[in-house]
């Protein structure tokens, strides 16, 4: 008969146990480690994004390489921050900038917007401001608005820098390859998110739209009717403005389907059409309301890109007029109120203040975009309303 060694047996159960339970405790402080990592390597993203949110823009601002950004300032905030003219215009541009959170609930805002004066480029080289409005959808969207929002400047800014002049056609490549670099470089989050982007840069008398969505930027001539001098006969007219783009235009269509892409037209509403994909991440089949993003990966092997289309405006040829204004904005704004609105809303405002003293300053176009988001928050408060983020600057000739 064997004899079987049975405390033998137990120390080798117990020293299996043993190793099993270091292997689990090793397991579990790599894992505390692991996410100790992340945090860290991801606080910024968090840091701004609440920063994104909150904050009002006041002159702790922190700079940049490629500039000192401005923010929009939560129409709740306005009476709470505490700003003035001085804290938040620049030198030379009235310009406000306010954000308003959608009633869906629960719900994080993500819009974001960033507007910088000047971009600073490598020598002595600097683009008059740069003016961007970032929608995000999707998951985490907010956090590749965010990044988005601050990535396109400054690759702009290390783009342009290799030009000793900055022509025309430099700054159409640029702006087109920002947007580029901004997309393949987003964050983790762009597997699942995206952004729209609806960006103004000015350079000389030169103003440049690039846009890549359903935002949509505008710029308006503002002058008096002839004969007239008061505010109801101000005559409002849309010089410039990008199109939202969407999958049922021809163009957009055409790349889509040569991509193996579908898009979903609905009879009555075509400017409703999605672009249809298939997320390994869901598992299922999701629609986009836009053939054009930053981020959206899944999308982009069925046509979406996030290259924007680029056009520009010499205000040298534009006729004469008493003031010109650009306005950029989220489709929150757009949803409820037309281009031509908001445009003759800001020359009104604009004319008024120079009638009255001579000039319009920042805390002024503040509060006219404040009243431009009532105007377009639909008055039932049980109604949907999506966020919205607006942004408007005087042009100085």
């Amino acid at each position: 008969m064997t004899q079987i060694d049975i405390s033998s047996r137990n120390r080798d159960v117990h020293s299996a146990s043993s190793q099993v339970w270091l292997r689990k405790k090793w397991l579990s402080l790599w894992t505390i480690v692991a996410v100790g990592v992340f945090w860290v390597a991801t606080s910024s993203y968090r840091t701004d994004t609440t920063i994104a949110r909150t904050t009002p823009d006041i002159p702790e601002t922190r700079c940049h390489p490629y500039g000192c950004p401005h923010y929009p300032i939560h129409i709740e905030q306005l009476h709470e921050a505490g700003v003035d003219g001085s804290s938040i215009g620049g030198d030379d541009q009235a310009f406000g900038m306010v954000t308003f959170d959608s009633n869906r609930v629960p719900h994080v805002n993500q819009d974001r917007a960033i507007f910088l004066q000047p971009i600073i480029v490598e020598g002595e080289q600097h683009v008059d401001f740069f003016l961007g409005t970032f929608d995000g959808h999707g998951n985490f969207g907010e956090v590749v608005a965010w990044d988005a929002a601050h990535r396109v400047p400054h690759q702009l800014s290390s783009l342009l820098s290799s030009h000793t002049n900055i022509s025309p056609s430099a700054m159409t490549e640029a702006l087109q390859q920002a947007f580029i670099n901004a997309d393949r470089d987003a964050p983790p989050n762009a597997m699942t998110g995206g952004c729209t982007g609806s960006v103004v840069v000015r350079h000389g008398t030169k103003l440049y739209f690039a846009n890549a969505g359903d935002s949509l930027s505008l710029l308006a001539s503002c002058r008096h009717a002839d004969g007239a001098n008061n505010e109801n006969d101000v005559v409002a007219e849309i010089v410039y403005q990008t199109r939202k783009d969407k999958a049922n235009l021809p163009d957009e269509f055409k790349r889509i389907q040569s991509l193996g892409g579908k898009v979903h037209i609905p009879p009555l509403h075509p400017n409703q059409s999605r672009v249809v994909a298939f997320v390994t991440k869901q598992r299922e089949f999701v629609t986009l309301a836009m053939s054009r993003s930053i981020g959206d990966w899944e999308f982009g092997a069925v046509g979406v890109t996030a290259e924007p289309l680029v056009d520009m405006v010499d205000l040298k040829e534009i006729q004469a007029a008493s003031s010109f204004v650009v306005i950029s904005a989220s489709d929150g704004l757009w949803d409820s109120r037309t281009p031509a609105f908001a445009a003759q809303h800001y020359c009104n405002h604009i004319l008024q203040q120079e009638q009255q003293h001579g000039e319009s300053s920042s805390i002024k176009m503040i509060e006219a975009t404040r009243k431009l988001i009532d105007l377009a928050t639909p008055p039932n408060k049980n109604f949907y309303r999506d966020d919205i983020t607006v942004s408007a600057i005087k042009i100085i000739l």
